[in-house]
């Protein structure tokens, strides 16, 4: 034989040889973590859902809010028209009109504000949700091998 293939054959298999001692990872310890990493998982689906709902309900409420000021508007405007001729009245209807255009923008400013602050409290919750996962999971995996 050549000398190669004895260097060959006379090498021996370390995928034959018997394993390490195997470890037994305590079964109740890890059926916990799983469980918590179920509930940290289904709570995350529960704040982003109930984030975007909360959102959602504010960015509709933007158009009722406009909508109702600019009835008042339109009114204040027809009282404008029908007041023409005393001044007193129309300086008070003018008056009337830029309150209102006011009152329009502060609400919808108001209502994005609301809309910004509940984004940035959910994308807390969020993470925080997620961090929590996380250390549920490193949890399994120190359970899994120990």
């Amino acid at each position: 034989m050549s000398p190669l293939c004895e260097i060959l054959e006379s090498r021996t298999l370390l995928s034959a040889a018997p394993s390490v001692k195997a470890v037994r990872s305590n079964p109740a310890a890890v059926a916990a973590d799983l469980a918590l990493i179920a509930n940290d998982r289904a709570m995350i689906v529960r704040d982003t859902v109930t984030c975007r709902t909360a959102i959602a309900a504010l960015h509709a409420s933007i158009p009722a809010a406009r909508a109702s000021v600019l009835q008042m508007l339109r009114a204040d405007q027809i009282k404008l028209r029908e007041d023409r001729g005393n001044t007193v009245l129309v300086d008070q209807d003018k008056a009337q009109i830029l309150l209102d255009r006011s009152t329009l923008k502060n609400d919808v400013t108001n209502i994005q504000q609301q809309i910004k602050s509940n984004q940035a409290t959910c994308k807390t919750t969020v993470a925080s949700d997620r961090a929590q996962l996380k250390l549920h999971q490193a949890q399994l995996v120190a359970d899994r091998r120990a």
